[in-house]
């Protein structure tokens, strides 16, 4: 069964996702694995853009990656909506491992919200998979 969930990263987050990685869903557990289906995202402005680098957000599951949120988005100065990951690219999925957002450096500016709506399952990795 899909589970939908809102994730607020509010600025305090934002500021330092280039040192710290944010969890957006945390580790399934032991013989469980995460299968995100789609990912969305919603940047709500403050009054000062931020200015990400090229390489903005990264959405992660350990070496898999499930999306990058560009710079655009998290840079806009007015409301931004736009699809991160839709479940198309078949790759290996990583037993127990949790999803997060990172970023390649922090912002020297900024303030605002990022919102991330992620429809997942959590599947059991034996014979009732």
């Amino acid at each position: 069964e899909n589970t939908s969930i809102s994730v607020t990263v509010s600025s305090t987050y934002l500021w330092v996702l280039g040192t710290q990685d944010f969890t957006l869903i945390a580790t399934p557990g032991s013989g469980y694995a995460l299968d995100i289906q789609k990912i969305m995202v919603f940047m709500d402005p403050g009054n000062i853009a931020y200015d990400f680098n090229v390489a903005a957000g990264s959405i992660d599951m350990g070496s898999v990656d499930c999306g990058t949120i560009t710079q655009p988005t998290l840079n806009s100065a007015t409301d931004y909506v736009a699809s991160v990951f839709n479940g198309t690219d078949a790759t290996q999925i990583p037993e127990n491992t949790p999803l997060i957002l990172s970023a390649t450096a922090n912002p020297t500016q900024g303030t605002g919200t990022l919102y991330i709506n992620i429809t997942y399952r959590t599947l059991k990795i034996d014979s009732t998979f």
